[in-house]
């Protein structure tokens, strides 16, 4: 099989399975019959196991299509054989015909990809149903007791038929073949090419021929048959239909993933907190992270993880920590089953992007106000605002906008770190009319707005601007390098805020100390938009690139200057 297409493993599958079959029944023959009947059936198993084995030592379709037809074909001619010397009843000739055209359905399948699935099955039903219909039970000369022996043997040859598809059926299952939709998306085919051709009427019906093809219409379809190929052409063309309807349904072939705690591995935990822990995995070899969360069906919670997981794993963007898969799974309780809500416990695994560099908070440990600091501020927040204007595209309100939320990923830009925002727990999702949501479920303290501190209300509005306040924090945290309130406690922080008290943005250029207070502003209306704050960080940073060349630039021609001066006093001294 050098240089040609490997089997797969289920192909393999069934081909050692029809060898096994195909030797059991030529030592076996047939026991209905005798003589030259027995010799034509052990012809047939011969030529099933011959074209099964010669299409499992080439490697080439060429050769490898025709020996699994012929050993198909084989297998139909053995079906008209054991039809016409039949010795039992019509029941028990049902059940082997059953089996005898699952046994070809699956071949065809997995062995052609089902190409001429309706030749080989009308062929096999149609010879076998004359073959029995056919046969002349009187003309048996078997004595009574020769019979009796007869069917019991038949009766033991349709159960190691039944074993065979059994063990078919089921080792195609556990190697993870989607039959299923693989004869779905056949039976589409045929049912479309029955429905589309009408024979009935000739003048519907027309074959011309064009570059040594030939082809077959009828209304609006199509078929384009090959000559001197080893299909024929009904299956070779196909309905041009038929074939982009199997492509635009290409997706329905997708075997489904495997839930993350059966092929990712837990390595170190990084983290925990109240809503569980966080680990660092390896799946496939790859590095992820794992988040491990509690969760109870039956007890309402601040949040759901499986709503989080779900809600993650559909946003996409550059600047959002990707979620691969999520998969929730039950734990034993260490109650005595009394406890109904307790016997409910299950883990919530949250398979997402590895991220190597740790929080946004590990890296605002010293302040940034001005030169290459302030550049790398810049570019963070733009980073964090281009998220934003994402999810608040997608009409989210992340909800919780902390540095605790935001991971840095190695990257190759000058910084060496890309901004990634994470942890959806307490997202929101805006119907297509609302801007705001009424909500007890409040974030972070030292980066929620005041509108989230009525007194008065049990609830509160919750809009996307709640997130535009919580970026300001953000953007002070990044130059001061410091969290926000670092000395005052929760209370102190809400009494403070609740007044329209606000943080001095302190030591920056008076353009970003503006664009600050638009942020943290009182009144929701005056805080502008994810884009707007990223078109404005964007600008900044690329004026500040500017400046940072202009300077070098400079500075490189004051030097070019100094030596120009140099050489010529020393050339006036020399000279």
């Amino acid at each position: 099989m050098a240089g040609g297409v490997p089997l797969d493993s289920v192909q393999r599958y069934v081909i050692g399975l029809g060898l096994l079959s195909s030797s059991i029944c030529c030592f076996l023959g047939f026991p209905c019959a005798e003589g030259f009947a027995v010799f034509l059936f052990r012809c047939t198993c011969v030529g099933f196991f011959s074209g099964n084995l010669v299409a499992s030592l080439v490697g080439r379709p060429q050769l490898r299509i025709p020996a699994f037809r012929f050993a198909l074909v084989s297998n139909s001619l053995a079906s008209w054989l054991v039809s016409f010397w039949w010795c039992l009843g019509f029941g028990d000739w049902c059940i082997l015909m059953f089996l005898e055209h699952a046994f070809m359905l699956v071949g065809v399948i997995v062995l052609l990809q089902g190409t001429g699935l309706v030749h080989h099955m009308i062929f096999t039903f149609a010879g076998s149903i004359v073959g029995f219909v056919g046969r002349d039970v009187d003309s048996f000369t078997m004595s009574p007791d020769e019979r009796f022996l007869a069917q019991r043997a038949a009766r033991v040859w349709i159960m190691m038929l039944v074993f065979t598809v059994f063990a078919l059926v089921a080792g195609m299952s556990f190697a993870g073949y989607t039959f299923v939709d693989n004869l779905r998306q056949k039976a589409q085919v045929v049912w479309k090419v029955l429905t589309e051709l009408d024979m009935s009427d000739p003048s519907k019906v027309g074959v011309s021929s064009m570059s040594g093809s030939t082809y077959l219409s009828s209304g609006n379809s199509s078929w384009m048959v090959h000559p001197g190929s080893h299909t024929s052409g009904f299956e070779q063309g196909s309905l041009s239909s038929a074939s982009s309807d199997r492509r635009e349904n290409e997706i329905s072939f997708l075997r489904p993933d495997k839930p993350p705690f059966e092929d990712v591995s837990l390595v170190k935990e990084v983290g925990h907190g109240s809503f569980g822990r966080v680990y660092m995995g390896l799946w496939r070899g790859s590095a992820v992270a794992v988040k491990v969360i509690p969760w109870n069906p039956s007890r309402p919670t601040k949040s759901s993880p499986m709503k989080e997981a779900a809600l993650s794993a559909t946003l996409a963007h550059p600047n959002l920590v990707q979620t691969y898969k999520y998969s929730s799974k039950a734990v034993e309780s260490d109650n005595d089953g009394t406890d109904a809500a307790s016997a409910e416990q299950k883990h919530v695994w949250i398979v997402q992007e590895w991220c190597d560099l740790g929080t946004l908070g590990s890296w605002c440990t010293a302040p940034r106000r001005k030169g290459a600091g302030l550049v790398e501020v810049f570019s963070v927040c733009a980073d964090i605002a281009a998220a934003g204007a994402y999810l608040h595209a997608r009409g989210i309100i992340h909800g919780d906008l902390t540095s605790n939320n935001v991971l840095r990923k190695h990257d190759a830009s000058p910084r060496g770190f890309l901004c990634k925002v994470c942890d959806f727990g307490l997202a929101r999702v805006l119907g297509e009319a609302e801007t705001q949501l009424l909500t007890t479920q409040l974030g972070t303290v030292s980066h929620m707005p005041p509108e989230l501190f009525s007194i008065d209300k049990k609830q509160v509005a919750m809009t996307q601007k709640v997130d535009i306040y919580a970026m300001g924090m953000l953007l002070w945290q990044a130059v001061h390098g410091e969290f926000p309130f670092t000395n005052r406690s929760p209370a102190q922080i809400i009494l403070s805020v609740a007044k329209g008290r606000t943080l001095e943005l302190e030591g920056v250029p008076v353009d970003l100390k503006e664009l600050y207070k638009k942020c943290v502003a009182l009144n929701p209306a005056r805080r502008p938009e994810f884009h707007v704050l990223s078109s404005a960080f964007i600008r900044y940073l690329e004026n500040a690139q500017e400046r940072n060349f202009n300077w070098r630039h400079l500075r490189i021609s004051r030097l070019s200057t100094k030596c120009d001066r140099k050489k010529s006093y020393e050339n006036y001294e020399w000279g």
